[in-house]
């Protein structure tokens, strides 16, 4: 991020676990929710010119949340929805804070989770999909993972800050069948 002071840059790690239920709901499922767990988090920021930078480290609370939004059977497809925030940067002093985009999977509903995230992935796909058969296999699994980058202005008090974010993201999806 920059906009007339020197620029901020940073770097995060998040891992984390949604556990849940799908009970068979007619020709849908009902999502029931067990635990959600941030397993790890880390914010690193930098700001200043090389050999005088001042780097801090965000404390490790609050943690960003993951919310499963939900989970639709279409046809023969299962589809995940889920979305992680909560979190804003820079942690440095500045006139200006924005949320930090943090990896979501793009559910079909306008104006829903992941609206516009989807535009904004540059390899792979954020959207996570698993055949129906799936679930009749023994604790299956699959693996989504995708690179993602927005670049964008904002205008604030008179002065236009430009903000770019990116991330890996990698999701995995495993089922077990009781």
């Amino acid at each position: 991020m920059s906009g007339g002071g020197s620029p901020v840059s940073g770097e995060y790690t998040c891992r984390a676990l949604w556990e849940g239920r799908l009970e068979p709901d007619d020709n849908d499922f009902l999502l029931i929710h067990v635990k959600t767990e941030i397993l790890e988090w880390s914010l690193r920021e930098r700001t200043g010119r090389p050999g005088q930078e001042s780097v801090l480290e965000a404390p490790a609370a609050p943690k960003p949340t993951l919310r499963m939004d939900y989970v639709l059977k279409d046809g023969r497809e299962v589809e995940f929805v889920f979305e992680l925030g909560g979190i804003s940067i820079p942690i440095h002093a500045s006139p200006l804070a924005v949320a930090l985009e943090l990896p979501r999977s793009s559910g079909r509903a306008p104006g829903g989770p992941g609206q516009a995230y989807g535009r904004y992935v540059r390899r792979g796909s954020c959207r996570v999909v698993i055949p129906e058969t799936d679930f009749l296999e023994q604790a299956p699994a699959r693996t989504f993972a995708w690179d993602w980058r927005r670049d964008k202005q904002i205008a604030n008090g008179g002065r236009v800050f430009d903000v770019s974010q990116s991330h890996a993201a990698e999701t995995v999806v495993a089922i077990t069948v009781h």
